[in-house]
């Protein structure tokens, strides 16, 4: 039995009917048809030949696999799992063949159940013949990149552009929980204020390349990325910023929001922030201190700037 057909089917590969969804698995479940394919072929010119002999029940038909393949279980599991051809439909839909692209999860961390399930989630990945696709979620970026980010998601799509056609999906599967790590700290969108600045990116590439690399840099904690109401969301943790005159200790988390678009450049965007303050022995509260309003609001400037400009 071929091995990659064997590894596929003990990890559970499987494709879905829906033209361009397939496995992280398909390579194999792929390779290990068209290997079956020359047998088929052969049992098909074998049947023609035996056509004198009214071979025309299933019955029989499957009574003839077996004598001529010996190995009837495989080829009824290999065509059971093929059968939708995804592949052939999904390289359609790229500029490339299927094993031109690429798709690696690094790294799956479910850092929280409570009051929704959150995964840290490191990949990569290369989409060749595109200039930039489309993930959900996360938006338009270049076709070929490194990602970390926090997201509630059980599935990553890549798209050629938004609202197009699916090029992959990859399951989150298997996450490593961390015994004893405390989740992240990610205000909810609703605990963020109404009042927000606005802004407009217009550099070269994705609006979502720059908001990352300024993400990155200002909050190695992390952040939640999602879609919702035709706006693609970037939450950040909370970060701790220089103290105030007064020395009470604030921290800051800031929501980005963009529409839904491929257009590049002229981006609209608007960033809000969220700020708590502590004293020394005293838990996080609201911003209060006219210091520690002023601690927050110049680190959110600073974000914002940093949008705007490349």
């Amino acid at each position: 039995m071929d091995a990659g057909f064997t590894n596929a089917i003990r990890h559970g590969a499987h494709f879905e009917g829906k033209a361009g969804v397939v496995s992280q698995y398909s390579n194999a479940l792929t390779s290990c048809q068209l290997r079956v394919k020359g047998r088929e072929t052969l049992m098909s010119s074998r049947l023609q030949r035996r056509s004198d002999r009214a071979i025309v029940s299933d019955e029989k038909h499957h009574f003839l696999a077996r004598t001529i393949l010996g190995f009837p279980i495989i080829v009824s599991l290999a065509i059971t799992v093929a059968e939708p051809r995804v592949v052939q439909s999904q390289t359609r839909g790229a500029a490339t063949a299927h094993a031109a692209f690429s798709v690696k999860i690094n790294t799956v961390f479910q850092i929280a159940t409570q009051p929704q399930i959150l995964y840290r989630i490191s990949y990569s990945y290369d989409f060749p013949g595109h200039k930039r696709i489309y993930i959900r979620g996360v938006g338009s970026v270049p076709s070929k990149g490194d990602l970390n980010y926090i997201s509630s998601e059980g599935t990553i799509e890549f798209l050629d552009a938004a609202g197009g056609n699916l090029l992959y999906l990859a399951k989150i599967e298997h996450p490593v929980t961390l015994m004893g790590a405390s989740a992240p700290s990610i205000p909810d969108e609703a605990e963020f204020p109404r009042e927000s600045r606005t802004g407009h990116w217009s550099g070269q590439g994705p609006f979502a390349e720059r908001a990352f690399a300024v993400l990155n840099n200002a909050f190695p904690s992390g952040y939640r990325t999602y879609e919702k109401d035709n706006l693609i969301t970037y939450v950040s943790t909370y970060k701790e910023v220089p103290q105030s005159d007064d020395g009470t200790h604030t921290e800051v988390s800031v929501l980005i929001q963009y529409p839904i678009s491929d257009a590049v450049p002229n981006v609209r965007f608007t960033v809000a922030f969220k700020g708590l303050e502590r004293r020394s022995h005293t838990d996080w509260r609201s911003l209060v201190s006219d210091s520690s309003k002023k601690s927050a609001e110049t680190f959110a400037d600073g974000i914002f700037s940093a949008l705007e400009h490349q």
